[in-house]
């Protein structure tokens, strides 16, 4: 049966429909052209580079260049010929310039295997308003995404990543699709992937790590060995034609394992690089093996890290070199004067001996092994055999550099001396707390003459931890005075000042020279303070308001300032420092607002509320000036007033193409209504002229 003329006029309206609806997507190679002969001329001939004359504002945002060419900005008026209202072009253009680059070429890449990753930057309009939102990323072919930075949104003047990555099926040329989506494209970003599928018989090299990287290893020494697998992932054998090792400290890392320059790999075997690392010097350390050889996919490239750090050792050091006992009574035991002995280095101090010489003794507490930054005492004491000078020594004997430690000893034996005393007896002056940069806290101690005779004090030395910290006042009325007789039976007094140098326990020692037998050395200790401040804290940190169309008010909201800190907090101001915001003092417990004090621990509120009408969006600022810090003290306010909205005409869904219709479908969209209206009214009118004749 012969098709009627009705069946052919509609089949043909069908082609002609279907035909209209042919697939495409926004083309960033035809935007390239587009551009190159409309809009290089304003804008500069590399707009992926430079953003002359502002165009990427026009990145992925097709709205941004239509609404410059539909208000005539900067004359771009005239090209609306050539870009058509919501038309393809327009939809190109800002596809290239915010896709870069518009297509992808990978190299031949043997069947099965995995070319290395190539990247696509996806650029949002640096316009504010235009940020991309619903992004969303798809592949076809023997092309998959490999990873990158793009999530489903890209904020404005911000890009991210597509990483893409090509494993051919088949041998000979491979075609496939990077397809980009978001709130303003008019269809898909299409970006072209190609690339080459090699035959099987080649090659392919692969590392089971790309970088050895070694712990932190002492100098001199050498690291245990790590190791990395070298494997033929190709279906031909894999022949290695060089193994060298480059970078900046080659030389620290020496190659061993099973590959060689002369190995050869069938399809599927494998050998090993192994490495050891041997520090020439402190700190970091690297290379880099290059592996060449037949492989399809090129040399590959193994990184070498360590790091070099200093071999540990101990170290010994004394609170003094030197002591000196002045005279003290033959036959008799003096005070003992203490050193500590303190290890001052990074590994154990292995202590072998501690001995002193005739007439001195010692005793102490010290381990075998002394840990690192810990101490223990040596406690010396001179017992004069004869009359006259005494000279000896004390000998630490340890693992460490520069053993023994030595300290020189010193005094004289009299057949009778002036004993010098603290009344009351004491070893320990404690000092009440002081702040750190304040005031010094003082102590005073009597030093009292027991006779026989006459002494003359020589010397008040301040020694131990932290003796820059405490001082000796040797004036004023019935001080102890350098160089002067104190006769027997006499007393005077020391001051003792104390004034911390930072927060915590800080502590030094008093030793008394002088020409009879000393007392014994005083342990002076004291306690360092923070010196109070003010701080503050607000609560909550940020204020938003929300109110809909018509509503009177947003309501009012409260922020409470605290006084967090150890000193009183001085308020001197309380501002609105930007928006149509206004603010009092709270209704229980409210702040000033004008200059106020809040002790620790205290609170007061503030109300704040938005008085504006306008609808949107407006943001400001409550400003505190306080003596918690140089800059003021801010919270970030915004406020939200909805208002009706007008239909958008451009928004997806809404579309007004040709014969003046209004659509619910997309322009060119096989859903349009009116296309398919005018279709049947043109049947109807060629049936009715039909049936006529």
């Amino acid at each position: 049966m012969k098709p009627t003329f009705l069946t052919r006029l509609i089949g043909t309206l069908a082609l002609g429909l279907l035909a209209s609806f042919a697939a495409r997507a926004d083309d960033p190679v035809n935007g390239a052209t587009l551009y190159r002969n409309s809009c290089s001329g304003c804008h500069g001939g590399s707009p992926l580079t430079s953003n002359s004359s502002k165009i990427y504002f026009g990145r992925n945002a097709r709205s941004v260049i239509e609404n410059a060419i539909a208000t005539n900005n900067s004359g771009m008026g005239s090209l609306r010929s050539a870009f058509p209202t919501n038309g393809t072009a327009i939809a190109d253009v800002a596809a290239y310039l915010g896709n870069a680059p518009s297509t992808l070429t990978f190299a031949s890449t043997a069947v099965g295997s995995t070319a290395a990753a190539q990247t696509v930057t996806v650029s949002a309009s640096l316009k504010s308003g235009y940020s991309i939102g619903g992004l969303s990323v798809s592949t076809s072919g023997d092309f998959a995404r490999a990873g990158g930075t793009c999530g489903t949104a890209v904020a404005t003047g911000t890009s991210c990543t597509v990483l893409v990555a090509f494993t051919p099926t088949a041998s000979g040329t491979r075609t496939g699709t990077l397809s980009l989506t978001h709130n303003d494209t008019l269809t898909p970003v299409a970006i072209a992937l190609s690339g080459t599928g090699a035959g099987t018989g080649l090659p392919t090299i692969a590392l089971n790590a790309s970088t050895l990287t070694f712990p932190a290893q002492a100098l001199g020494s050498t690291s245990a060995v790590q190791t990395v697998t070298v494997s033929n992932s190709g279906s031909a054998a894999l022949t290695l034609s060089g193994l060298t090792l480059g970078g900046t400290t080659p030389t620290d890392f020496t190659r061993s394992g099973s590959c060689s320059a002369t190995t050869s790999l069938a399809a599927g075997a494998t050998c090993t690089v192994g490495f050891t690392f041997t520090p020439g010097a402190a700190g970091s350390r690297s290379a880099t093996l290059t592996l060449a050889s037949n492989a399809s996919n090129g040399n590959a490239l193994l990184n070498l890290a360590g790091t070099g750090a200093a071999a540990a050792a101990p170290s010994a050091g004394l609170s003094a070199t030197a002591l000196d006992f002045g005279n003290q009574t033959t036959g008799v035991a003096s005070t003992a004067r203490t050193v500590t002995l303190t290890n001052t280095g990074s590994a154990a101090l292995a202590i072998s001996g501690v001995t002193a010489t005739a007439p001195y003794a010692v005793s102490h507490n010290c381990p075998a092994s002394l840990g690192t930054s810990s101490s223990c005492t040596l406690s010396v004491t001179f017992t004069p055999t004869t009359n006259g000078a005494a000279t000896g020594s004390v000998s630490v004997v340890s693992n460490a550099v520069g053993s023994p430690s030595v300290v020189t000893l010193s005094g004289a034996g009299v057949n009778s001396s002036p004993v010098l005393v603290w009344v009351p007896v004491t070893s320990t002056v404690t000092f009440t707390d002081a702040t750190v940069g304040g005031s010094a806290s003082t102590a005073t101690v009597t030093l009292n003459n027991l006779g026989p005779g006459a002494v003359t004090l020589q010397q008040l030395l301040l020694a131990g931890a932290q003796p820059t910290e405490f001082a000796v006042a040797s004036n004023g009325a019935g001080a102890c005075t350098l160089n002067v007789a104190l006769a027997q039976g006499a007393s005077c007094t020391v001051a003792l000042a104390f004034q911390p140098g930072a927060v915590g326990a800080r502590s030094a020692t008093l030793h008394v020279a002088s020409t009879g037998t000393n007392p014994p050395d005083l342990t002076l200790a004291g306690n360092g303070t923070a010196a109070a401040q003010p701080a503050i804290a607000v609560v909550p940190g940020t204020l938003t308001f929300s109110v809909t169309a018509g509503a009177a008010s947003a309501g009012s909201q409260t922020l409470t300032l605290q006084s967090t800190g150890t000193a009183v907090l001085h308020v001197n101001s309380v501002r609105i420092g930007s928006g149509a915001f206004t603010l009092a003092p709270a209704t229980a417990g409210g702040c000033a607002l004008s200059a106020f004090d809040l002790q620790p621990g205290q609170s007061c509120g503030l109300t704040v509320t938005w008085a504006s009408t306008a609808a949107g969006t407006e943001t400001g600022t409550v400003v505190i000036d306080s003596t918690a810090a140089a800059a003021p003290t801010q919270v970030a306010l915004q406020a939200v007033r909805t208002s009706a909205t007008a239909p958008d005409a451009t928004a997806p869904g809404l579309s007004n193409v040709g014969a003046g219709g209004c659509s619910i479908a997309r322009p060119a969209a096989a859903t349009d209504p009116t296309l398919w209206l005018l279709a049947l009214a043109a049947v109807a009118v060629v049936w009715r002229r039909r049936a006529g004749r």
